[in-house]
């Protein structure tokens, strides 16, 4: 089962790498095959022998067969589980990479629709304020009516005023149907007044409701938007993959860094150190020389003056034979014995001008080598403090991903 979804994912995997070609013919497949010991086998492998803690082993064998094989140790199952994960993780940023792709190319197309200048006419100009309705109820014209209508047939005798039974009885009458009619009026209207605030106060209350309803599905989000939900789930876990990809290769950068600045200042050490050791070797060897050479000198020049002296005795005893001449001999004798010393003198002095040379020499070394190691403190703490940065750097986005 594991080999052949490990089969079928690697078929995907070199469709994705290679389009629609044939990974069956002999080129294709050449490529393809180079592609995935690059991209899956070798990092497979060697996160094995990290695993294993055989990493430096891995690496020399790898140099030494120019091959990729899997460390000792490492079973079947586990070479397999690993490539099968590294598929996962190169298919999920492949897919990753695309869901990008087709978001930048939306989005671009968006803001170039919105870009665009509208050829639409201004309707804001056309619109007018809504009407205010103002209530108010006419006032009927009753009692005047009565009495214009009464005073059309009166009989004025003085200080009265007569009216005909019937004429008052038709007044009376048409006074009765306009009080009827102003109440019916007045009936109506209040009855539409009523009506349209009940109406109103309705559709202040379906709104209300609308809007409480909005709120509450905002708060509480329906089955209906479980789809979105799984799939906003679904596009944070594969951001949250692919930024733990990034973060294993960096880290994998890392380490590499760190062996190969280590390397690089231990062959500078090896070098400076071999270099000052052979200085002061051939340094000692020089001392010694010039020791000797300061020794066979003096003892060279001691011999010259004890024989030359002893000729100019004998010399002397033979020319005098007194005791005389034997104070003048005793006072040669003394003369070449002191100049034999201050020559003594001068030679160590000499010597010891050579060896402060040498120690001034051999302290220049000493600066040169704490220089140095200065200069490789400086780079570690660099390369500790980038590892840092790329840390605090990286903590928050997974973080940040967690917990949205």
């Amino acid at each position: 089962m594991l080999w052949k979804q490990l089969e079928v994912l690697k078929d995907h995997w070199g469709q994705l790498k290679l389009g629609d070609q044939d990974i069956s013919s002999a080129s294709f497949h050449k490529q393809y095959s180079e592609l995935y010991e690059a991209d899956i086998l070798y990092p497979s492998m060697k996160a094995i022998a990290r695993q294993m803690g055989k990493e430096d082993e891995f690496e020399r064998l790898i140099i030494n067969s120019q091959s990729i094989l899997p460390p000792k140790g490492a079973s079947e199952i586990e070479i397999k589980t690993q490539q099968l994960q590294k598929l996962l993780e190169n298919i999920e940023i492949h897919m990753i990479q695309e869901v990008l792709r087709k978001v930048n190319k939306e989005m671009t197309l968006v803001l170039s629709e919105k870009s665009k200048k509208e050829s639409t006419l201004p309707t804001d100009l056309w619109k007018h304020q809504v009407m205010k309705e103002n209530f108010s109820v006419a006032r009927p014209q009753i009692v005047e009516k009565f009495i214009q209508k009464l005073m059309e047939n009166y009989q004025d005798s003085g200080p009265e005023i007569t009216f005909r039974k019937d004429h008052l009885e038709a007044c009376l009458l048409s006074l009765g149907c306009d009080v009827m009619a102003r109440e019916r009026s007045n009936f109506e209207t209040y009855s539409m007044c009523y009506e349209h605030v009940l109406q109103h106060t309705r559709q202040k209350l379906c709104q209300k409701e609308q809007e409480l309803e909005v709120l509450q599905r905002s708060q509480v989000p329906p089955e209906d938007h479980a789809d979105q939900v799984a799939e906003l789930s679904h596009d944070m876990i594969m951001e949250i993959t692919a930024l733990r990809a990034q973060l294993t290769d960096l880290e994998e950068e890392n380490i590499n860094l760190k062996k190969q600045i280590k390397e690089e200042v231990q062959e500078e050490y090896e070098a400076l150190v071999q270099a000052l050791f052979m200085t002061c070797l051939h340094r000692k060897e020089k001392l010694n020389e010039n020791w000797l050479n300061l020794t066979q000198k003096v003892c060279e020049l001691i011999s010259e003056v004890r024989t030359e002296g002893i000729t100019n005795m004998k010399e002397l005893r033979k020319k005098w034979g007194s005791a005389r001449p034997d104070e003048g001999i005793k006072e040669n004798v003394a003369k070449e014995s002191i100049r034999s010393k201050k020559e003594c003198l001068r030679i160590k002095l000499m010597a010891e001008q050579e060896a402060g040379l040498f120690r001034q020499q051999l302290l220049a070394l000493r600066q040169a080598l704490a220089s140095a190691q200065a200069d490789n403190a400086k780079m570690r703490k660099r390369q500790d403090d980038q590892v840092s940065e790329l840390q605090t750097l990286l903590l928050p986005l997974l973080e940040r991903s967690l917990q949205s």
